[in-house]
């Protein structure tokens, strides 16, 4: 049995070129192959591999109810104010 090298959410947007909040919010979506080691989020390599092959590339993220992916910064923006 060989052991894998168990990758977090940094390793992980960094090897896809996502953002750290991608990827959480794949995590959030249960979209993404994860594993909960006590609070901690950790990945395996050979599972990431999967999932980014899968259908020929990354499976389309689908947004929250009421939201489209590109907004959500510009909405935590503008509830913030004016700076």
């Amino acid at each position: 049995m060989v052991l894998e090298q168990l990758l977090d959410v940094d390793d992980v947007a960094k090897l896809t070129k996502l953002s750290v909040a991608a990827i959480r919010k794949y995590v959030l979506l249960h979209q993404i192959p994860f594993h909960k080691i006590f609070k901690a989020i950790r990945f395996r390599p050979s599972e990431i591999d999967e999932w980014i092959n899968q259908d020929g590339g990354l499976v389309a993220m689908a947004p929250l109810e009421g939201e489209d992916l590109f907004s959500v910064g510009a909405k935590a923006a503008a509830a913030d104010g004016p700076e």
